[in-house]
């Protein structure tokens, strides 16, 4: 099954495809770097697929959604962040 949405321009586009509570994934499907890469960068989404779309997730990648997509980062050093208790010792000589 396929989905497909008319637009006008690029913020319409940006508009339509940001979902306003959820966020885990989006895909990009365009010929022109520009416009997918600015486009990855408006959406609100843990994981942004240009001309593919699937689970092929490299590991050492964070993956984790946006909104209630999502609470943290799991894989690569974001996903390390959960597991740490960070801790700021201050000291005056």
């Amino acid at each position: 099954m396929l989905a497909v949405e008319v637009f006008r321009d690029f913020d319409e586009a940006m508009r339509l495809a940001d979902h306003p509570r959820y966020g885990l994934a989006a895909g990009v499907f365009t010929s022109d770097v520009r416009k997918a890469l600015r486009a990855a960068h408006c959406l609100q989404a843990g994981t942004v697929w240009v001309n593919h779309f699937g689970p092929n997730i490299d590991p050492n990648a964070p993956m984790g959604g946006y909104k209630q997509s999502g609470f943290g980062k799991d894989f690569g050093m974001a996903g390390m962040d959960k597991f740490l208790r960070t801790k700021n010792i201050a000291i005056r000589f």
